[in-house]
């Protein structure tokens, strides 16, 4: 087997030297002949992350910098480094150190086991309590998208067979790597591994991308906001069923229909809210149907810096 270790790098030049010497040190321990490759792909850093993935490319031929030419996403660059692979297997791992390279070996073990996929993932996250909360939210959601009904737990440090994604496909501009796997296999597995606090700088997934990226989810690969926008059309039009029967009523036993600004006001606001909130909910697909015909690229690569020993 030869491994293909990908990394999305962005604004880490800090901590990409440690985590390169760890995951070759692990890669090491499991492949036969030094049969593996460690793909960087620089998300358009603005810091010299650039340049630390240079030097690093320039000492060992094991490993390939790809730098993309604006920031694309965290899965957009996976895709990039899967599409530029050689291996076959695949494993993804972040630039924060916050997944040790060291429990890629007991992910491997899980794999051999007749997986297809295995996720490494952490009983305690180093967040605040609101970003706990959605991140949690998000794997939720992902999971349910995926059909996974077991006990599997996902999370951004993974291994899986190469064979699962195809290369070089344009997956529109909307893609999530754990939905494309759940595409060819439901095959999937999990071990608890080590998680350790952020060692340099923070996270780029502040609360409001993470806020934007569960609607994303929930928009981009599911249709329960419709189903949601359905049931509120019925049980909405349910309630003005019943208000219309009051004033009837009102009118047969008191000769007079309910009285009041505020009545009206609050009627009025309810039910012109939930439409305008229906047909946002219509224009997210639509504008989503829109972006998907225009081809908008996955990724732009600026620059392939490979191994030169001249």
């Amino acid at each position: 087997m030869k491994f293909s270790v990908i990394i999305p790098v962005f604004c880490s030049a800090n901590t990409l030297e440690e985590l390169t010497n760890r995951t070759i040190k692990s890669l090491n321990s499991i492949s036969q002949n030094d049969d593996y490759e460690i793909i960087f792909v620089d998300d358009f850093s603005t810091d010299n992350s650039v340049q630390i993935l240079e030097k690093l490319t320039n000492t060992n031929n094991h490993i390939k910098a790809i730098l993309l030419n604006n920031n694309y996403g965290q899965h957009n660059a996976i895709i990039c480094g899967i599409d530029h692979s050689t291996g076959d297997l695949i494993i993804t791992i972040d630039d924060d150190l916050q997944n040790p390279p060291e429990e890629i070996n007991k992910m491997y073990d899980e794999l051999k086991k007749g997986y297809d996929v295995v996720y490494g993932y952490s009983s305690t996250l180093y967040y605040g309590l609101l970003r706990n909360f959605l991140s949690r939210l998000i794997k939720h959601i992902i999971k349910y998208v995926m059909g996974l009904k077991t006990a599997t737990k996902i999370s951004a440090f993974r291994i899986f067979k190469t064979e699962l994604i195809e290369k070089k496909i344009n997956y529109k501009n909307n893609v999530n790597i754990d939905v494309l796997l759940s595409w060819s296999t439901n095959s999937f597995s999990s071990v608890l591994v080590n998680h350790n606090p952020r060692k340099e700088g923070k996270s780029g997934y502040t609360i409001s991308k993470l806020f934007l990226h569960t609607i994303n989810m929930i928009i981009g690969f599911s249709t329960i906001p419709l189903r949601i926008s359905t049931f509120l059309g019925l049980f909405f039009s349910f309630f003005g069923f019943c208000i219309l029967m009051h004033v009837i009523v009102s009118f047969i036993f008191y000769g007079s229909i309910v009285k009041g600004f505020y009545f009206l006001a609050s009627i009025i606001s309810i039910f012109s809210g939930i439409q305008l909130l229906i047909i946002g909910i219509m224009g997210e697909y639509i504008s989503r149907i829109y972006n998907s015909n225009i081809f908008k690229p996955l990724y732009k690569i600026k620059k392939i810096i490979k191994y030169n020993n001249n």
